[in-house]
């Protein structure tokens, strides 16, 4: 039935009220379909296909507090009824209309009813309602039953204040499709509970083809069915939303926004979004679809992931409740002053893939939903090959496997600039959980943000594997857990950190072991520090090291470590470059500053090295903070210009070791504690192995007692130990501190350089247990009691060329000469000069075997004694009362004898041979003994040179005593009393042995009155 004639109901209306209810009982029947104003009235819908109120070909009806019901009482009659409907251009409007399309059985049964539609425009049709009620019902198994519906192009349903809902299959609150439009406003809300229908969720909006479109502002949009998204535009169509607040309940699948296909899109402003079901995402842009935020907006998921082979249609296999998605190529996400919030499993924040971008700006971002090992995840996550933008982004997490933001697979990447990342949870050894993560080929980048994490492997920025790329750059990163690193690439992966600040500094109830403050490992795998500072404040927490095949770069900046045997900079099978680098460790035992390990090679320029920390007091430990160290197979380590100090005991400057290489150019070397040797290069018994140190153009000072200048050992080991000084200047200024000192087979050489030792007992130059130290155009001076200039000891061997030696402490000799007829100690000077203050330039304690050639010798008043050597274990420091010196370390007791070879060379002083003792002095090639006291020698040779007898002090004259005498052509210039027979004269007196050879005498006149 069709009510047509509008007389009767204005007249009813005026008299009685609101008129009768229309009754439609006949199938295809219409309730009001003529132009004008129906105000008030109420149509009842009891047949299929039936439609309430129809406004079309341009007219206009008005249905001002209208009733629209379905009174059918089958699912037969219910079937696609149509409350209100504008098509062809027809125009419907009302406020406060009632649409009630809940049809009922006699018994009041709910019945199950398909395709019902509340509000339809079509064709051109228009709908405008104000403070409506939508409701439709159909029972929880009928199907596509729709609250609002526009379809075509220039329909058009306005829909400000009042209420939809549906509760049945596949049923939608607001539909703009074929493009048509919907707008929403002014406190609208939109409810939907039915499951999905074979072919769609009960969706709050949805539009879906071009040009469709649903706009809305203030309105509540809640779904509760499978699959059944807030908002969803597909097919090119777009839905923006304001103000709007969306809750898709705990609905599997319930995603909030869901833009689908090419030109899809969905704007959202200060509105809310919140997921709490299955594998339900908060927006979700795909297939090249684009999703806006904005404005305050905030979203929440908290559902749990889902995993399911046959996943439904349009579904993932895994799907899980991210805050924000975008998948495939062009789909796009662009949020701002927004905030996403989920406590979901293995969600992310933000999640882009297969090709798709996600940009954030001045947003939070906060997860708390642990993860595992297998599904691990981030709050910013791209992979396939998609990129995540974030500008002033603060990210977090709370929960384990859940990362800060995470670039994987090739071409993926995600920048954060001004931003923040905080994490507080762990992840294991086969999967990080770091505040920043490039893998796979990914690629982070990084720009004046602030990275923190706290638990074990949580690092801040992990870069893993071929291809994958990190760049670091005005930011800080803090790492608080156990075995986690501030920077870590490897791989294959490489990384560039600038102007960056990187902290490892957990709390101090906090458990190790530590990570380290960055680490690059593995073939093909680099790191570039610019600019940086790494600190670390725990045990075995080294600042920067390098590992396998990898390269490292530094280009200045700091690496500060405080924690026991924490290295600064490390290198192990690698390459380290660092320029302009300060380092400084503060920790105890291996606490050094620079180490290259078996296999790897660092160079460094410029900077400087500083350790303060001290050796273990257990000598077993071998424990050393040293400055500088190379050590291992292969290791080499090159500085040019770099300054060093240590500031602790048995902390080198530079220590090469076990089959290590050093050269070293341009450098200040400096160390303050005892036993802490400036230079050494030393082989261990435990793993031997080649060493060699090359200094140029050093200047090295120790202040400590017992610290070298430069030490070189070698244990007796087959390979060699070498260390050679050249254009350099060494000094020492503590007891026992010796300036040049080589040991037990080693090799040291020294060139157009300067030693100097400050400190009783300083030795300026020690060659011992057979080591060999050559000494070209150096200057050694030593200013301390029984401080000796050069020490050949033990089958040491000095050779001495074109140098000035000078001893100016008390009982200190020029050059020191100990040894055992197996174990002799040799000294070859050749143009030297060998000076010393008080007690014999040369001394001789055992057996030794000396040559002099061009030199000149003297400035004691005694230029030789030669006297027994004690055994002694070396723990004691002689008493200066006993002129009796052993030298350094274990001396072996053997009777004096002394074969001194001179050539071309001045003598000046007296010589003494202990009576137990034995010396041989053999004066050739126009040499000069200035002889100025009393002396004895075992065996005298004296050819073409001259033995000038200084003149009488006090009328005393002198006599040379010896064994054996043997001259050829050899001179002797005595002072004589020149008087009578027996007159005074200085005498060579030969003593119990033989005389032989020809001799000149010279005689002086010693003021006597004869000729």
């Amino acid at each position: 039935m069709r009510a047509s004639d509008q007389s009767p109901l204005v007249f009813t209306r005026q008299l009685l009220g609101a008129p009768a209810p229309l009754v439609i009982t006949s199938a295809n029947g219409i309730g009001i379909a003529n132009a004008g104003a129906h105000d008030d009235a109420t149509v009842n819908l009891s047949a299929t296909r039936t439609i309430g109120v129809l406004a079309q070909a341009a007219s206009s009806v008005g249905f001002e507090r209208g009733t629209v019901n379905s009174t059918a009482l089958t699912a037969v009659n219910a079937h696609e009824q149509t409350a209100l409907l504008a098509r062809d251009g027809g125009q419907l409007s009302g406020t406060g209309v009632s649409v009630n399309l809940v049809p009922k059985a006699a018994n009041g049964a709910i019945v199950t009813a398909n395709n019902m539609t509340g509000v339809s425009a079509q064709a051109g049709g228009q709908v405008s309602l104000r403070d409506s009620a939508i409701t439709l019902g159909g029972g929880v198994n009928g199907l596509n039953n729709q609250g609002l519906v526009a379809v075509g192009a220039g329909s058009r349903i306005d829909f400000l204040g009042g209420s939809v809902s549906t509760q049945s299959k596949g049923s939608i609150a607001a539909l703009a499709q074929d493009g048509g439009k919907i707008t929403l406003g002014q406190g609208s809300t939109l409810t939907t509970s039915g499951a999905n229908s074979p072919t769609t969720g009960s969706h709050g909006l949805k539009a879906d083809g071009a040009d469709s479109q649903i706009s809305a502002s203030q309105i509540s949009v809640t779904t509760k069915g499978t699959q059944a998204n807030a908002a969803r535009a597909e097919n090119g169509a777009r839905i923006d939303l304001d103000a709007a607040t969306l809750d898709t309940g705990s609905a599997v699948y319930g995603h909030g926004l869901l833009a689908t296909g090419s030109n899809s899109q969905i704007s959202l402003n200060n509105g809310s979004v919140t997921t709490a079901g299955k594998g339900a995402v908060g927006a979700w842009a795909r297939d090249g679809a684009r999703i806006q935020l904005g404005q305050g907006t905030q979203i929440s998921t908290s559902g749990a992931s889902i995993s399911n082979a046959s996943a439904p249609l349009d579904e993932k296999t895994l799907s899980i409740s991210h805050g924000l998605l975008a998948s495939g190529s062009g789909s796009r996400i662009d949020a701002a002053d927004v905030t996403l919030r989920s406590n979901a499993v293995s969600a992310s924040g933000a999640r882009a893939e297969a090709g798709a971008t996600i940009q954030l700006e001045r947003s939070e971002l906060t997860s708390s939903g642990a993860a595992t090992s297998t599904s691990s995840t981030a709050v910013l996550h791209a992979v396939g090959g998609s990129s995540i933008l974030a500008d002033a982004v603060h990210a977090s997490a709370i929960g384990n496997y859940i990362g800060g933001i995470r670039a994987d697979g090739s071409g993926s990447k995600v920048t954060l600039n001004q931003g923040s990342v905080t994490l507080k949870g762990a992840g294991s050894v086969a999967d990080f959980t770091s505040a920043a993560r490039a893998m796979n080929g990914g690629a982070v980048s990084i720009e004046g943000s602030a990275l923190s994490s706290q638990g074990t492997f949580s690092h801040g920025v992990s870069v893993e594997g071929d291809g994958s790329r990190g760049t670091i750059a005005g930011s800080t990163i803090d790492v608080g857990g156990a075995r986690a690193h501030g920077v870590y690439v490897n791989g294959g992966a490489s990384a560039e950190v600038s102007s960056s600040d990187i902290r490892l500094d957990p709390a101090a109830s906090a458990v190790g072991p530590w990570g380290l403050g960055a680490l690059v490992e593995g073939q093909g795998s680099r790191l570039r520090l610019n600019d940086s500072e790494v600190r670390t404040s725990q045990k075995t927490s080294y600042g920067v090291r390098a590992l396998a095949g990898a390269e490292l770069e530094l280009n200045n900046g700091l690496i500060d470590t405080q924690g026991n045997y924490s290295a600064g900079l490390s290198a192990g099978s690698a390459t380290v470059i660092a320029r302009n680098l300060s380092v400084r460790t503060s920790g105890d035992d291996n606490a050094m500053g620079v180490v290259a390990d078996t296999g790897s090679t660092i160079t460094l320029y410029g900077g400087s090295v500083t350790t303060s920390g001290n050796g273990s007091p257990v000598q077993s430990n071998l424990t050393f903070p040293h400055a500088l160290a190379s050590r291992n197979q292969g290791a080499q380590l090159n500085a040019y210009g770099t300054s060093v100090q240590t500031l602790g005991s048995q902390a080198y400057g530079a220590a090469v070791d076990d089959g290590g290489s050093m050269l070293l150019e341009g450098l200040t070397v400096k160390t303050a504690g005892q036993y802490s040797t400036g230079l050494y290069a030393g082989i261990g018994t435990l793993k031997p192995g080649q060493v060699s140190l090359t200094a140029r153009n050093l200047s090295v000072e120790t202040l400590g007692q017992q610290a070298a200048g430069a030490l070189v050992s070698r244990q007796y080991q087959t390979p060699t130990a070498t260390l050679d000084l050249i254009d350099s200047t060494l000094t020492t200024r503590g007891q026992l501190s010796h300036g040049l000192q080589a040991e037990s087979g080693a090799q040291l050489s020294a060139s157009n350089s300067a030693v100097s030792t400050h400190g009783d007992s300083a030795l300026g130059v020690l060659a011992n247990n057979q080591a060999s130290v050559q000494l070209d155009q150096v200057g050694v001076n030593t200013h301390g009691d029984l401080a000796h200039a050069l020490v050949a000891k033990n089958g040491g061997v000095l050779d001495v060329t074109h140098s000035t030696i000078n001893a100016d402490g008390g009982q200190a000799a020029a050059l020191y000469s100990q040894g055992t007829d197996v174990l002799k100690g040799q000294a070859n000077v050749d143009n030297s000069v060998l000076h010393n203050r008080e007690g014999a330039t040369v001394a001789v304690a055992g057996v030794a075997d000396i040559k002099l050639s061009d030199s000149i010798v003297g400035g004691s008043g005694r230029w030789l004694n030669v006297d027994r050597a004690l055994a002694s274990d070396g723990s004691q420091v002689p008493d200066m009362g006993t002129g009796l010196w052993q030298g350094v370390g274990r001396s072996l007791a053997s009777a004096g004898n002394a074969n001194i070879d001179v050539a071309g060379s001045v003598l000046n002083g007296s010589a003494r041979t202990a009576g137990d003792s034995h010396s041989t002095v053999n004066l050739r090639d126009t040499s000069l003994w200035n002889l100025t006291g009393e002396s004895n020698l075992g065996t005298l040779r004296n050819e073409s040179s001259l033995i000038d007898f200084s003149a009488p002090l006090g009328g005393q004259f002198k006599n040379l005593t010896v064994n054996d005498y043997h001259g050829a052509n050899g001179t002797f210039a005595l002072n004589t009393y020149l008087y009578t027979d027996g007159s005074p004269s200085d005498k060579l007196v030969v003593d119990g042995g033989k005389a032989d050879g020809n001799s000149n005498l010279l005689i002086k006149n010693a003021g006597a009155p004869g000729p």
